[in-house]
């Protein structure tokens, strides 16, 4: 679908002062589309130029659209030096390109430099002309429509869930080519910003293409990662659930601007065979599903999380570079479907991958939950939406039935190769459950949940030598299962602690640098009435009277426990007719809650931390359906350096600070509940630790928040209904500095400054879009080189999320 793309040039405000003598800017724009280049009259004298330039206009195809940005750079004129830069402005032309959505934008837009920060704002206009296209073997995805939430947005309807798609890309990376040597800190900068927008382009429209050959519309629960891997170069990975989706009311306007031809009957009727597809119809190796939330009797049974790791050694990328890459990939994710096959499952939901690199060593990690599906509930009517699943609709709404099938076992006892404790289920007694469950999912609706939840946090840390090639691989592979083993033993130890029997999103990050190796698992514990009973805490008989107190809130969570058991069985008494026993009589002798042999003094100080208090009001889930009362107020983040001496004295207890500030944080500003929390650990070259928090600040009081962007990492909000979806957001950021000192000499108040700075650019750009919401609000990788003795730091963000039109219920 080519067409013809005008900008026009209006006004600028507020740009700085770049004459010394006059205090004043000579300022003009540069235009860069693709291969075109364009600028705009030099206005002389002032810090507030008006052009009022004619349309620009730039013929492009399909594949220029998708890929490329708009760069608008503000430059100050110089007769007899080269320009100086004032900064630039990046806008995705994505957005533009949605059938639905109008094809005309205008607005003010910050101007960022990479060096200076915010420099003042540009009035520009954009139009885009599409002309229609028959081409057979063209290579455009314009009707496929990308979601970061994990479920589909409220108001679509599934069809059909298509599979597993995923893509790589790869390139040199800018800053390692020789011509870096001989160009300023801006400029290189400003390459890979460039470089960066292209590739997050060209993926999805790769990408898109794949999904559109399987009768696809949409990609669901997206994730877009970019591994800069040093002189050996960039990769770009891309991977979601394709689905074919459709407005949930034909008759009135579809809050996401897909194709006409899309929702109607006469296009299901010609859809080959069944129109429900299910990932089993089509021709894939892995029946993977990266969605969080299901609706109901969608998943059958939960087997528990599976998992893959591999060591590898990067080299220089060749020309066909990606092929190796795709098949360490493979690799892993043969192993997981294998691990799910062990389990007797069909399929791996909650799927992701992550990836950890130091040097010459890359650490890959695939992870999700095995489970039985039922594709067939797809095709069933579901809250009154036919030939289709409303999937935000099971989540608003608190079902009153129980269903404890997906807590029973899929595979029998006897096939597998590991031992496992089974017991009967607390809810129909009849089948087995396991006595722990751990899954990479939100808790399904139906469950029968005793509690809210609270946050679960396990880390661990081991040292070691700074080795390269393959002494370093083979010292991180044979260090890696001891780390899992301890972090597992950790977080069942912290589940007992908190009284909790399952851990839902549980997500695990290691992270490697020369010196050190740290695994972090964070996950949401819940009290689920199908699993056993958690036992009593019996403390060691001499203890610190300060270790004593703090586990005084662990005695009351224990006594809610076994309240909350009780009023369960007494409701399933009263419903059911035929005897049944009290799950807390019936329960075996209480045994110690600690294997005390094991467990000394200072590591359970360690496990109890200053996290007891503060975590029941952090989880890393969204809302549940019981938590309707509670209203989404604003996004708040941390971001703090951690001395890596701090890890040898207990890298529980530094990380534990870190959270406890962001909770002083949400208490001073609201009530203190978070949820949505999302950790992220980072080891500079230094050894030095960066651990970012961010979270979703709710409260039961107040109205819902009345700011002009809303910023969430929720994927829907209370209080408001999404009116419009406006497309996919992925914003690179880099920030540099030569003067630490301004900082006080802290990395962490540069990265502070520079995410506030970030979440300004981000606001205007979303409203630029015509929208008034960032929903899945994610920060997807966070990358800082510091020089403290040269004075100089820098920092890469990558943002991510969906633009919506939020309208108050």
């Amino acid at each position: 679908m080519p067409g013809t793309l005008r900008v026009q040039v209006i006004e600028a405000r507020n740009l700085p002062v770049m004459d010394r003598l006059s205090e004043l800017t000579d300022a003009f724009v540069e235009l860069r589309f693709a291969s075109h280049f364009d600028r705009t009259h030099v206005c002389a004298k002032t810090l507030n130029p008006v052009w009022n330039s004619e349309w620009f206009k730039f013929d492009a195809d399909d594949e220029q659209l998708q890929d490329e940005p708009l760069l608008l750079r503000v430059m100050d004129h110089d007769t007899y030096s080269a320009h100086d830069a004032i900064g630039r402005v990046k806008i995705d032309l994505n957005p533009l390109l949605l059938g639905g959505a109008t094809r005309i934008l205008q607005g003010w837009l910050p101007i960022y430099d990479t060096m200076h920060g915010l420099r003042g704002e540009l009035h520009v206009a954009i139009k885009l002309l599409l002309f229609s296209d028959t081409h057979e073997f063209k290579d455009s995805s314009c009707g496929v429509l990308f979601f970061t939430h994990n479920c589909t947005p409220p108001g679509l309807k599934i069809h059909s869930l298509l599979g597993f798609v995923e893509q790589l890309v790869v390139n040199e990376d800018p800053e390692f080519q020789w011509t870096d040597r001989l160009r300023t800190s801006r400029t290189s900068n400003d390459a890979r910003l460039t470089l960066f927008a292209r590739l997050s382009g060209e993926m999805r429209r790769k990408l898109g293409v794949r999904a559109a050959d399987l009768g696809a519309n949409a990609i669901l629960a997206y994730e877009q990662c970019f591994d800069i891997e040093g002189d050996s170069g960039i990769v770009v990975r891309g991977y979601g659930t394709a689905a074919r989706v459709s407005c949930q009311n034909e008759d009135s306007q579809c809050i996401v601007p897909l194709s006409p031809e899309i929702a109607t009957e006469k296009d299901q009727a010609s859809w080959p065979g069944n129109p429900f597809h299910t990932l089993l119809d089509h021709l894939t190796q892995f029946p993977f599903y990266t969605l969080k939330n299901f609706p109901i009797g969608f998943v059958k049974k939960l087997g528990g999380m599976v998992s893959a790791r591999s060591v590898k050694l990067l080299d220089k990328l060749g020309p066909d570079a990606d092929q190796p890459r795709d098949g360490w990939w493979h690799e892993l994710r043969t192993e997981v479907k294998s691990h799910a096959i062990t389990l007797q499952c069909d399929a791996v939901i909650g799927y992701n991958e992550v990836t950890s690199i130091c040097g010459d060593l890359i650490v890959l990690s695939a992870a999700g939950t095995a489970a039985v599906v039922d594709s067939t509930v797809l095709s069933q009517t579901n809250n009154g939406v036919e030939n289709g699943v409303d999937l935000e609709s099971n989540f608003a709404s608190e079902s009153s039935l129980e269903d404890c099938r997906p807590c029973h076992i899929p595979y029998n006892e006897a096939s597998l190769p590991f031992p496992t404790e089974l017991k009967n289920c607390g809810v129909c007694r009849s089948s087995k459950v396991p006595s722990i469950l751990f899954t990479s999912i939100e808790p399904l609706n139906g469950l029968p949940v005793l509690d809210t939840g609270c946050m679960i946090q396990a880390r661990s840390w081991r040292a070691k030598k700074k080795l390269h090639g393959d002494s370093g691989a083979y010292q991180v592979s044979e260090g890696l299962p001891f780390l899992e083993h301890e972090l597992h033993t950790l977080l069942v130890h912290q589940l007992r602690l908190h009284c909790k029997n399952a851990l839902f999103r549980l997500v695990v990050q290691v992270t490697i640098t020369d010196h050190t190796i740290v695994a972090v698992a964070t996950g949401t514990g819940v009290h689920l009435a199908s699993l056993p009973r958690p036992h009593h805490l019996n403390l060691p008989p001499k203890i610190s009277e300060d270790l004593r107190m703090r586990v005084g809130p662990i005695e009351e969570r224990q006594n809610a426990c076994a309240l909350a058991r009780r009023r369960h069985a007494f409701n399933d008494k009263s419903q059911n007719s035929d005897d049944c026993k009290d799950p807390v009589i019936v329960d075996e002798k209480p045994i110690n809650y600690f294997y005390i042999g094991e467990l000394d003094e200072s590591k359970l100080t360690d496990l109890v931390g200053v996290g007891v208090k503060h975590s029941p009001f952090m989880t890393s889930i969204g809302l549940l359906p019981s938590e309707s009362n509670l209203l989404f107020q604003d996004l708040i983040f941390n971001i703090s350096a951690v001395d890596a001496r701090q890890l040898k004295d207990g890298c529980s207890q530094a990380l534990d600070a870190v959270l406890f500030r962001l909770y002083q944080r949400s208490l001073l500003q609201g009530s203190g509940v978070m949820r949505a929390l999302k950790c992220q650990l980072q080891l500079c070259d230094n050894d030095d630790m960066l651990f970012y928090t961010s979270a979703a600040m709710c409260s039961q009081e107040g109205s819902p928040s009345d700011t002009d962007v809303l910023l969430s990492p929720l994927g829907c909000l209370p209080g408001y209904s999404i009116s419009n979806y406006l497309g996919y957001f992925n914003h690179f950021y880099i920030r540099e500095t030569t003067d630490l000192k301004t900082y006080n000499g802290s990395v962490t108040c540069f990265l502070q400054s520079f995410l506030q700075e970030v979440l300004t650019v981000i606001k205007s750009h979303v409203m630029y879009i015509g929208g008034n919401g960032l929903l899945s609000f994610t920060i997807m990788s966070v990358y800082v080189l510091e020089s403290v003795g040269k004075n100089q730091a820098q920092g890469i963000l990558n943002i991510t999320g969906d633009v919506v039109k939020l309208v108050p219920n």
